[in-house]
């Protein structure tokens, strides 16, 4: 596994990029969805899965893996070892902190927002950047709007939003943390369990990693 990019943030520790691994904590693989094909027998069957957007591998490097509900609570565990998927108090604690330095500071990546996406994405030239940073400076979380793999396998909004899991396991819905083009706030939102969403970990305080 590549070495895990991390920042701490107001005394927590994020990794400053999207989850993208391809196997369980036990080494297990995760089905890759292909497909509109592979979504269905991943749905039908309920089986633990990742993707990336528009099913382009050429995508990965940048925005990370998308996983559905079940790969992200599957007992196997999908986040290395010493870290985890963040959980309500987590993402507050995170929140309240943008709250006071919003004016100044951002979690979002400088580059890959907006207008910048028709350039950067689109054109898959990803060695480069086509936009001046804002004013802002980055607090090195690197949020990229990834958009996200909707319902019957069809994919919305890449570079406007970003949605990550929240660790709570809902019956009917997932719970999401989402931040959008055209504001600072991490949103509290609910998902559909069908969906595919990036995943962003928070390291286990008090755990020593070999």
């Amino acid at each position: 596994m590549k070495k895990i990019q991390e920042i701490e943030i107001n005394g927590q520790t994020w990794m400053s990029e999207n989850l993208d691994v391809s196997h369980f904590q036990n080494g297990d693989e995760i089905m890759e969805v292909k497909s509109l094909y592979d979504w269905t027998i991943a749905h039908i069957g309920k089986i633990p899965a990742y993707c990336y957007y528009n099913y382009d591998s050429n995508y990965g490097p940048i925005t990370g893996k998308l996983y559905n509900w079940h790969a992200v609570y599957d007992p196997r565990k999908l986040t290395p070892p010493g870290w985890d998927i963040p959980n309500d108090e987590d993402w507050k604690l995170l929140n309240d902190y943008m709250k006071r330095v919003y004016t100044k500071k951002t979690l979002k990546n400088l580059y890959f927002w907006e207008d910048a996406y028709y350039t950067v994405f689109d054109k898959g030239n990803y060695s480069k950047t086509y936009t001046q940073p804002n004013s802002h400076q980055s607090l090195g979380f690197n949020a990229i709007p990834s958009g996200y793999c909707g319902s019957h396998g069809f994919f919305h909004r890449l570079g406007e939003i970003s949605h990550w899991y929240v660790n709570d396991r809902h019956k009917c819905y997932c719970k999401v943390k989402t931040i959008e083009n055209y504001s600072w706030k991490l949103i509290h939102d609910f998902g559909s369990k069908e969906h595919y969403y990036s995943v962003r970990c928070i390291k286990i305080p008090n755990i020593k990693l070999l």
